[in-house]
């Protein structure tokens, strides 16, 4: 997200976006020192377990009712962390993501186990939760800038991105107000 502003090299916006950049890699480095590998996604775990149990003992299959109900927790959550949301406070629009981000992961699960297509479905998450993501740099980019204010040019770069979050805010929003979760009725499990 840095390096696509457009700043001057050697200005003091530009040597301040560097020392962010070099900052986030030392983050980013230090996250990798402490033996952190990412998970792989939850459609690959989930092929993972088929795949070590395929021939071993029967697994029972998860009652529509259980799936649904696990469903319909993950709507409910989502529309509550919306409501909270609705202004746009930074770290109500986290939870929001991460809320949106688990109702997701349970639609994957239950397309995994055998659900008809809930492809629209994850793809309006997925792409909720892109947005909500890019809202969530530029919060953290703007509590960084804020940590630099004895920085020359902070307070110009931090305008800039108040700006920039203020769009990224309502383009996040709009997408919110298109998206609807699917409940429990339009996602039927079938038995295994």
């Amino acid at each position: 997200m840095l390096r696509g502003l457009r700043v001057e090299p050697g200005s003091d916006e530009g040597r301040l976006t560097a020392d962010l950049i070099h900052r986030l890699h030392r983050s980013a480095r230090e996250l990798s020192d402490r033996d952190h590998r990412p998970l792989p996604g939850i459609k690959h775990r989930i092929r993972a377990l088929l795949r070590a149990i395929d021939g071993g003992p029967a697994i029972p299959a998860v009652p529509d009712r259980a799936a649904g109900a696990s469903l319909t927790d993950r709507v409910e959550a989502v529309a509550r962390a919306a409501r909270v949301a609705a202004d746009g406070d930074p770290e109500s629009m986290h939870r929001l993501r991460i809320a949106v981000k688990r109702y997701r992961y349970v639609l994957e699960v239950l397309e995994e186990s055998g659900a008809p297509s809930l492809q629209p479905s994850i793809l309006a998450a997925r792409a909720l939760q892109k947005e909500l993501g890019r809202l969530h740099d530029l919060d953290v980019l703007i509590d960084w800038v804020r940590g630099s204010a004895r920085v020359p040019a902070a307070a110009a770069f931090l305008l800039r991105l108040l700006r920039l979050r203020d769009r990224q805010a309502g383009k996040a929003q709009r997408r919110m107000a298109r998206f609807h979760p699917a409940g429990a009725g339009g996602a039927r499990r079938t038995a295994a």
